[in-house]
């Protein structure tokens, strides 16, 4: 059946960006239909009424805001390739949409370019992440009338789709289930099993690494896991203080006297010998600029 790439896909095409990951490609075609791929992304085929009614880039802009995964880098690598009076042309047609609105409220977020519009936005104020996203505070942005709620801010922000597995916890209150728990059973039954979770979480930690620690790091690490929630966050953020927990339960090969000054990240090379990236650490200089925002409010944190 011929489909048409759509959304981020389309993008990603028209502009050669074929660097960046998609985890939600889109088409369109005769009949809708969901596929996951060998990787673990989706290929949605939607209807015909859903193609824009032109091949541009700013339609297939709003179409991936409505229905594909927002990427925040990709969506910068495309506004770079996009120029601010066709940004603005695109806002100043429907002024009362809200993905024009939420278009214009990130490009001016992601590439700190200021959108002149010939006239004010107006409509009812709009979520910039929707129902799907794990979301944060809401800021709400007077000249675009969108809530940003996103967890973080421009020098990090992750953003975090929910999944069905997700979903299910986030509706259990644990909390509440252990408390009712411990109006049956003895403090001493609950030791005992904070004791073996917390040796069964270690060991399974290690297995991740395919490592198979001596006891004392073990132990040094159930020893960290009974420390948790003691310290302020002021103390447990500060940067002796997480180098000391990373050398306490690594080995001592790969002791660290501070900050890593370094790139990383978790991956894996993918069936067609691809890297597949699932998680790529902030920058070195985030941790050197966050231990100094905790230096000089740790205090003023730790009273509120």
């Amino acid at each position: 059946m011929a489909t048409q790439p759509v959304g981020n896909l389309w993008l990603q095409q028209y502009f050669n960006l074929d660097k960046y990951k998609l985890t939600h490609r889109s088409f369109i075609g005769q009949r809708e239909s969901v596929e996951l791929s060998l990787s673990g992304d989706i290929e949605h085929t939607y209807g015909p009424k859903y193609a824009p009614q032109i091949n541009s880039p700013l339609k297939h802009l709003e179409f991936a805001l409505k229905y594909d995964d927002l990427s925040l880098d990709f969506l910068n690598a495309v506004f770079v390739l996009i120029t601010i009076e066709e940004i603005t042309a695109y806002i100043a047609a429907t002024p009362t949409g809200k993905y024009a609105r939420k278009i214009g409220y990130l490009y001016e977020w992601l590439t700190k370019k200021e959108i002149v519009l010939p006239v004010p936005v107006s409509g009812n104020y709009a979520d910039l992440l929707d129902h799907s996203y794990i979301t944060g505070k809401i800021n709400k942005n007077i000249k675009w009338r969108i809530n940003d709620n996103l967890l973080g801010t421009y020098e990090f922000c992750p953003i975090v789709r929910k999944t069905n597995e997700m979903e299910h916890v986030l509706m259990n209150d644990l909390k509440a289930q252990i408390e009712k728990l411990k109006q049956h059973y003895p403090p001493d039954i609950f030791y005992r099993a904070t004791q073996y979770l917390y040796r069964k979480e270690t060991r399974s930690s290690y297995e991740i690494e395919s490592e198979n620690p001596p006891p004392d790091r073990v132990n040094r690490f159930i020893a960290l896991l009974n420390k948790a929630g003691t310290q302020t966050g002021a103390t447990l953020l500060d940067e002796k203080n997480l180098t000391d927990l990373q050398n306490a339960i690594v080995d001592k090969r790969f002791a660290a006297a501070r900050f890593r000054d370094f790139q990383n990240y978790i991956g894996q090379a993918s069936l067609q010998y691809g890297e597949i990236f699932h998680y790529i650490c902030p920058p070195a200089t985030i941790c050197t600029f966050i231990n100094a925002r905790f230096k000089r409010y740790g205090g003023e944190i730790n009273r509120k």
